[in-house]
C-alpha cells in the first residue's frame, strides 16, 4: 500500500535535517526495543544497506555494527552491499517484523 500522495508530497518538501532527526528517534527506539535486530548478520553487519521506500523522495542507509542510520534524498544515496526498495509502510512493517520479508519477495504480484 503506497502512501496517499499528497501525503508522499508533503514529506518530500521536510527538511532533511528535520527527517534525520525522526528517523533517528525511531531507529533508536527499534534498538531499544530489539536490541538483537541485527545479531544474526555475523561479518554481514560491516556492510552498508539502504532501504528506499518507492513512495518517497528518500533513501535511508544502515550501519548495523556502527548502530547508524543516516536519511539522503534518493539521488544522493552512496553505494551499499545491499538494497532494498517498497512502498514506505511495507518496509516499516518489515523493520517490525509485523510481515515475513521471504513472503513479501516471493508474492506473486
Amino acid at each position: 500500500m503506497l502512501l496517499p500522495r499528497p501525503l508522499s508530497r508533503a514529506i518530500d518538501h521536510v527538511p532533511l535535517g528535520v527527517v534525520q532527526r525522526v528517523v533517528d528517534a525511531v531507529f533508536h527506539r527499534a534498538l531499544q526495543q530489539h536490541p538483537d535486530l541485527f545479531d544474526r548478520l555475523g561479518f554481514q553487519a560491516e556492510k552498508s544497506f539502504r532501504f528506499t521506500p518507492a513512495d518517497l523522495d528518500l533513501s535511508f542507509v544502515i550501519h548495523p555494527a556502527r548502530r547508524t542510520i543516516r536519511a539522503y534524498r534518493k539521488d544522493k544515496a552512496p553505494p551499499v552491499s545491499s538494497a532494498v526498495s517498497g512502498p514506505l509502510l511495507m518496509l516499516l512493517a518489515l523493520l517490525e517484523g509485523r510481515i515475513d520479508g521471504d513472503a513479501v519477495f516471493f508474492h506473486a504480484a
